[in-house]
């Protein structure tokens, strides 16, 4: 069997929303991709993970270093999307992907078991440098599909806790949907999503019940009826438990 270089992940995955934002993605049916140069992380997707020494003619002229670090995402990287997604909600690591993707506990994650559909040819898996620098060099001497997967799925092991898995958009490829769309500002793609592929809807510990109740009856009026669970906080063990939301 030969290598999946892509780090395909087969499993159950959960992407972690606020409420406005899955209320658009019901009504739309489609999935939003974010373009990578809007990510958190200014290492993430960087030229500085590219494999040639494109920076060491400069001595250090950071400024214009800088400069071409820029002109060549924009040429090289830029046509590329990306839907996060992470392996865990319901873990102690989940409670920061909670605090910072939901809105503060206020929002929601829906569930896409990825063994189950082969969606967009299923998400590639993260991976957690504890050396970028090594595992750079390291890389160098691979297949140029290979690197580029590389730049695209490794992160510094600062984001470890996110346990991320990631689908993605390349405008270059020939097999793209002609369905999805760009905004204006080539900020965000939204790429068709049969609503159907969420098998589970797991609403925060602040969500408001207008907007749980809300997307339910959304759901409902569209015949999609996935499994409900809500986060709680026991006040026995003080820790993020998950119950049935029919038990809430």
């Amino acid at each position: 069997m030969s290598k999946d270089i892509y780090n395909t992940y087969l499993g159950k995955a959960y992407r972690f929303m606020d409420f406005n934002g899955f209320q658009q993605t019901i009504l739309k049916s489609e999935l939003r991709f974010s373009r990578i140069d809007t990510f958190n992380d200014p290492l993430d997707c960087s030229p500085y993970l590219s494999f040639k020494n494109w920076w060491e003619p400069f001595d250090n002229n950071y400024k214009l270093i800088h400069s071409i670090k820029n002109s060549f995402f924009r040429r090289f990287i830029e046509p590329s999307y990306v839907c996060c997604f992470c392996q865990e909600y319901d873990t102690d690591n989940s409670f920061l992907m909670w605090s910072h993707y939901a809105k503060n506990h206020s929002g929601v994650c829906f569930e896409i078991d990825f063994e189950k559909t082969k969606f967009m040819g299923g998400p590639s898996k993260v991976t957690y440098s504890q050396n970028i620098q090594k595992d750079r060099q390291k890389i160098s001497q691979k297949t140029s599909e290979e690197r580029g997967l590389f730049l695209a799925t490794t992160k510094i092991k600062q984001w470890s806790y996110e346990k991320e898995v990631r689908l993605i958009v390349d405008l270059e490829s020939p097999s793209l949907n002609s369905k999805m769309r760009l905004e204006e500002n080539k900020m965000y793609l939204y790429y068709p999503f049969d609503l159907s592929l969420i098998s589970k809807i797991i609403f925060g510990v602040n969500a408001s019940e207008n907007d749980t109740s809300g997307i339910i009856s959304l759901l409902n009026s569209k015949q999609i009826t996935p499994k409900y669970e809500k986060i709680i906080i026991n006040p026995n063990t003080v820790q993020m438990e998950t119950i049935n939301y029919d038990d809430y």
